[in-house]
């Protein structure tokens, strides 16, 4: 068999270096690859074998053009040699003889063959013997048998790195190495990790001891990611294309697991509906969008609430999600006392057999109007145990109480919508579902509405947490019998603060429950969680960062990796030889040096030149590797564009229906200021249309003397009514009463400073303070004034002229 190869490649020669063949194939099939070869020679200078080859290709280029006989003549000995016209070099006695059978076959007859091919053959197992015993070692690491097989491979080096000083004098921190690296590219079964894994496409895995693995699988047992997952990355970066559609991909395609995806693109039941349908039937798909009550199904986000603990946790999230972070500390009177009725509210509802509890009545009874929230709180004894005060408030005529329900009202604005009443009505949905079956459960959030929707989808994950946690307490090892996995891209900006989730984060992990997130910087976590966050933080024993990373990144990253001690040494050379001196005295100097660095600099993490990803993996150093883009994936590329392609999956064949009771105009009746209906001056924009009120607002603007509203003043008034362009009628109201009072809008800038308060009421009645304050002062002043006089004309004639 070898011979017959040699007797082709030989024939092969002798044609192509015979005089009837052009000298132009010449040039183009060895001098063409000779000056690639040079080019690459060039470009990469740490290895010389791209030169080695151009040099034997040049050389045979000029013997081709200018001496062929130099190559044929050898080349026709060989082939003579070959066909048996010279046995001087052949061989006469049989090698090895448990061997012999081995060479008769796959060499030629021991009579017919050269010491060289036996030679050549024994290097040829040999180098087949490596390969098979390299693959085995690795296989044993990574579970990859078959890597890279070039002869190369043996010999290239791996990237540089610094190097480390053995006795770690100023800090002993190190990648991870290649035995740390492969436990997370194999299955594990031992006690904490467990099936179901996810699988991450990955290239290039590197550590101290350099490539780890080529290509291949990064394997995350259900234990570790119940320790919760988050990647750190830019807009644009690849979070969603290489982390968070990857990872939904096979959870679609996992028989076990519920996956619960928040995506605020939205863009996820395109991609996956239809595949998980296909590929995975016994999987249930849900859809749940707010907005959209022709494919969204309707849930009761409240349904499971059955303990006046749950309602406390409700209502003191969705105040939590609308309360504004950057705005000024305000007293925390009005917003208590909003959480304290939205609490009562709830309570009542609970406890109510006639009722059900859910967002929409909560809604309803808000909207009612003073009076008959106050009633229906007094038909409920539980309701009204955490709200008498606020009832007997309203009675009063106190102004507080509007305050108070205007603070309420603001905080339940989301549902103002009727779309959004709608979706959130009725009990298509169980969350229960979760638990019983696998489920693809994607809630969708317009990007555009995100900042209304906000309180919304912080209430959708606080309860399916609470749910998922209370439900796990009633299963065998308070633990959840299928895995449940929230995957939320723009985990900070998309909800905001989660309540208490720095210790919820620490405690999932026994529940079964896992959180997978991604955020554009380690900042929003800061600004949303301000004290907590370096907890959030902690909570995530996974982190994955995916350059270009911001500064602040990447040396949040680069502290993370720990200090490593590196040596190095430094050269002089120096001569003092003069022009009229033969000879010349030589100083050459070496010396040692020790430096502490960081094991990955903010460079290396942030800015690398092959942009690669930095992995921090639970009870592993640090490593580096590459995450494959879903699309350079041909079987997920094929199936996600398949799903994309069909019709889109529907799960209702009619839009949601909700029939509700328009309040009436009813009878004068007083209110909390005392008035059957505003007060004098104050419009009722009750069923008014938005032309409407901005039409009345610009009516008043101008009584205000807007016109002539210049600098701080002006500027506010605009981010005021930029910031409540969704409430104009709160806008208005604040208009027409400071048109009530003859103020201007300056005026009450100017008491917007002072009063250090952002709630208007208080505004108002500061307003009112200082106007009265100054009223009295003038009339003191003019007191002051008349008084003199009549004081100086009665004195005596002498005390006068003296």
């Amino acid at each position: 068999m070898l011979q017959t190869v040699e007797e082709i490649i030989l024939g092969l020669i002798l044609a192509f270096f015979s005089p009837e063949v052009p000298t132009i194939f010449g040039i183009i099939f060895l001098g063409a690859p000779a000056l690639v070869l040079l080019f690459i020679q060039f470009q990469r200078k740490d290895n010389f074998l791209p030169g080695v080859g151009a040099g034997v290709l040049l050389i045979l280029t000029a013997l081709h053009a200018f001496s062929r006989e130099t190559v044929s003549i050898p080349v026709t000995q060989l082939a003579n040699m070959m066909e048996g016209k010279d046995a001087a070099f052949k061989g006469s006695k049989e090698f090895f003889p448990p061997l012999e059978s081995l060479f008769h076959l796959f060499v030629a007859p021991a009579q017919q063959r050269f010491l060289f091919e036996e030679v050549f053959f024994v290097a040829l197992l040999a180098y087949l013997g490596c390969v098979i015993y390299v693959g085995y070692r690795e296989y044993q690491k990574t579970g990859v048998f078959f890597g890279d097989l070039s002869v190369g491979a043996f010999f290239r080096e791996s990237q540089p790195r610094p190097e480390r000083s053995k006795t770690n004098e100023l800090g002993s921190a190190d990648l991870a190495n290649t035995a740390e690296i492969s436990n997370w590219t194999k299955e594990r079964t031992d006690f904490t990790h467990t099936p179901p894994y996810t699988k991450l496409n990955v290239y290039d895995l590197k550590g101290s001891e350099g490539i780890a693995l080529k290509r291949g699988y990064m394997m995350i047992p259900q234990g570790e990611r119940n320790r919760h997952m988050l990647m750190v990355a830019k807009t644009g970066g690849g979070k969603t294309s290489k982390f968070i559609l990857p990872i939904l991909y096979d959870d679609c395609l996992c028989p076990i697991r519920s996956s619960i995806v928040l995506d605020s693109k939205p863009e996820m039941w395109k991609k996956l509906a239809n595949l998980t349908r296909k590929y995975n039937p016994e999987k249930e798909v849900v859809l749940f969008n707010p907005l959209d009550t022709a494919r969204s199904m309707s849930w009761n986000i409240l349904s499971k609430i059955e303990s006046d603990t749950d309602a406390k946790l409700i209502a003191n999230t969705v105040i939590m999600a609308t309360d504004q972070p950057q705005a000024k500390s305000d007293s925390p009177f009005f917003r208590n006392n909003a959480l304290s009725i939205l609490n009562a509210i709830m309570v009542g509802l609970l406890n109510d057999d006639k009722e059900t509890l859910s967002m929409p009545r909560i809604h309803e009874l808000v909207q009612s109007g003073m009076k008959e929230l106050c009633n229906w709180l007094e038909q409920h004894p539980h309701a009204l145990r955490t709200s008498k005060t606020f009832v007997e408030l309203a009675r009063s005529g106190s102004q507080n109480a509007d305050t108070i329900m205007s603070e309420l009202s603001m905080r339940l604005a989301a549902w103002d919508l009727k779309a959004i009443r709608a979706t959130t009505s009725q009990n298509e949905f169980d969350p229960e579902i979760l638990v019983e079956k696998p489920t693809l459960f994607i809630v969708e959030l317009r990007e555009s509405e995100l900042e209304m929707l906000r309180p919304l989808a912080n209430v959708i994950i606080v309860e399916l947490l609470r749910f998922l946690t209370k439900r796990a307490e009633s299963c065998p090892g308070h633990r959840l019998p299928r895995p449940v996995g929230f995957v939320i891209d723009e985990f900070a900006s998309a909800l905001g603060r989660l309540p208490d989730i720095h210790v919820k984060l620490n405690t999932l992990r026994s529940r079964n429950v896992s959180i997978v997130g991604a955020i554009q910087s380690i900042a929003q976590i800061k600004a949303n969680y301000g004290d907590d966050s370096d907890s959030v933080l902690a909570g995530f024993s996974t982190k994955v960062f995916l350059p270009p990373l911001d500064l602040q990144d990447s040396e949040w990253a680069s502290k993370e990796t720990g200090q490593m001690t590196i040596r190095f040494e430094t050269k002089s050379t120096g001569s003092n030889r003069k022009k009229i001196e033969f000879f010349a005295s030589q100083n050459d100097g070496t010396q040692e040096q020790v430096q502490q660095r960081a094991v990955l600099t903010p460079d290396e993490i942030g800015r690398p030149p092959d942009k690669i990803t930095t992995f921090f993996m639970p009870e592993t150093p640090p490593f580096q590797g590459h995450i494959e883009f879903y699309f350079k994936i041909p079987e997920m590329l094929q199936r996600i564009k398949e799903s994309e392609d069909s019709e889109e999956l529907k799960l209702r064949d009619a839009p949601i229906e909700i029939t509700e009771i328009l309040p009436q105009p009813g009878a004068a009746a007083p209110t909390a200021a005392g008035a059957a209906g505003p007060p004098a001056g104050i419009t009722d924009t009750k069923g008014w249309t938005d032309d409407q009120v901005t039409k009345k607002l610009d009516e008043t603007k101008a009584k205000l003397d807007w016109a002539n509203t210049t600098g701080s003043a002006r500027k506010w008034w605009e981010a005021f009514e930029n910031e409540n362009k969704h409430r104009l009628a709160l806008v208005l109201r604040l208009a027409e009463e400071l048109a009530n009072r003859n103020a201007t809008i300056t005026e009450f800038f100017l008491a917007y400073v002072y009063s250090n308060t952002d709630n208007i009421q208080a505004n108002l009645h500061y307003l009112d303070y200082t106007r009265l304050k100054k009223e009295e002062e003038r009339k003191k002043k003019e007191a002051a004034a008349q008084k003199a006089p009549a004081a100086v004309s009665s004195q005596p004639p002498a005390a006068a002229a003296g």
